[in-house]
């Protein structure tokens, strides 16, 4: 409880969590890259175990805001979208993943951020979920779930 009530009353969002390496090489595995995707990691961290060093081969790249790469910035067309993105900024960031037009997008939500609403807009762009995973992911608030959302039919129904 006392940890929940530290991230409800900040007043600067903290939104650097560092994804443990085990989650990055299951959302690796979900996503199914293949040598001819191109696949972005749009906040690729500075970490050394990051999504983009652990991807298979295929045609990469990567943003970073702390590395001067600002993900709403990138405008290239991509097969696959990796990541954990910020959660304070969910609501433009799956706005801007949208834009982006890609084939997949695999994401690390918290518990909070995986809403109806959210959901509504990505099926409203023709993503559904595939595949989900739920987590425990120590240091973070919560469970989190591993997603795979993909422009096919998927396993979650909005009513």
């Amino acid at each position: 409880m006392e940890r929940s009530k530290k991230i409800r009353d900040r007043t600067t969002p903290n939104d650097i969590f560092i994804t443990p390496k085990n989650i990055i090489q299951k959302m690796i595995q979900m996503s199914d890259i293949q040598l001819n995707d191109t696949v972005l990691d749009p906040c690729k961290g500075i970490e050394e175990d990051n999504f983009y060093s652990l991807l298979p081969e295929c045609k990469k790249d990567w943003c970073e805001i702390r590395l001067n790469k600002d993900f709403y910035d990138y405008k290239e067309q991509v097969d696959v979208i990796i990541g954990n993105p910020p959660f304070s900024q969910w609501d433009k960031w799956v706005e801007h993943t949208i834009s982006l037009s890609p084939k997949k997008i695999c994401y690390l939500f918290g518990c909070l951020n995986l809403t109806p609403n959210r959901l509504k807009k990505l099926s409203n762009a023709g993503y559904n979920i595939t595949a989900l995973v739920f987590v425990r992911i120590s240091g973070y608030f919560g469970h989190s779930y591993l997603t795979l959302l993909e422009k096919k039919q998927g396993i979650v129904e909005l009513l």
